[in-house]
């Protein structure tokens, strides 16, 4: 049981690293490359003549490709894209000489609408109910009282009973058993590894939104053009 909750713990610990991309182009003497990674990629170098084609696939994921006529990604760039569907076979109106690639998640963040729950409180207020008291005073007359000694007999009985009764209650004391002790720490593995892999989630998130500003924060004097939509 919990090597099977621990594999379900890393398999949703991969979750975030599907989010892919992957680029191609083609040499001066026709020759395909290919790149790939699941985490932007800084200035690398390319040789895409005019007229070749490239390919970019970003898999759903929210990245922005930058191209270059130069080799060392300087601006301005000769084209980019931040588009989430894929641009196959298109054909370069420059030549390429390298690119680079960066995560742009919180540009696509402000499209959705986050639904923030206000919690409401419901504040009963107790009626208090005063009671009276009420009292019943009962006089009884005095009736006449039988002392009487106990026998042997009937001490004996009254012994054996306590004793009857004190083993009965000892008896009925609960009891853990060893599955539940198992379960309970089974249980709190969980919470940890659950609390890690929130933790994990939210410094991913924040990293994430760190190099997207990089590429929020571009100057918009610099002379950089959007690739036209794939045919």
């Amino acid at each position: 049981m919990a090597s099977s909750l621990l594999s379900l713990l890393l398999y949703f610990t991969c979750l975030p690293l599907v989010s892919a991309w992957i680029f191609s182009w083609h040499e001066p003497d026709g020759k395909l490359l290919t790149v790939q990674n699941d985490v932007g990629q800084d200035c690398k170098l390319m040789n895409n003549p005019e007229g070749n084609v490239f390919d970019w696939t970003p898999q759903e994921g929210y990245w922005c490709l930058f191209l270059y006529g130069n080799t060392h990604c300087e601006e301005p760039s000769e084209g980019y894209t931040c588009k989430t569907y894929p641009w196959p076979d298109h054909v370069s109106s420059a030549d390429l000489l390298s690119f680079k690639v960066k995560n742009n998640t919180s540009a696509f963040e402000s499209s959705t609408s986050s639904i923030s729950a206000s919690p409401s409180a419901t504040n009963a207020d107790p009626s208090s109910t005063s009671a009276s008291p009420s009292s019943t005073d009962t006089t009884s007359s005095p009736t006449p009282t039988i002392a009487t000694t106990p026998t042997a007999d009937a001490t004996s009985a009254a012994s054996s009973s306590s004793a009857t009764s004190a083993s009965t209650s000892t008896d009925d004391k609960p009891t853990i058993s060893g599955g539940a002790i198992a379960g309970i720490v089974v249980g709190v593995l969980a919470a940890v590894a659950i609390a890690g892999l929130i933790f994990f989630l939210i410094r991913r998130r924040r990293q994430n939104a760190a190099q997207s500003s990089v590429v929020a924060g571009r100057s918009a004097s610099l002379a950089m053009a959007e690739l036209p939509s794939p045919p």
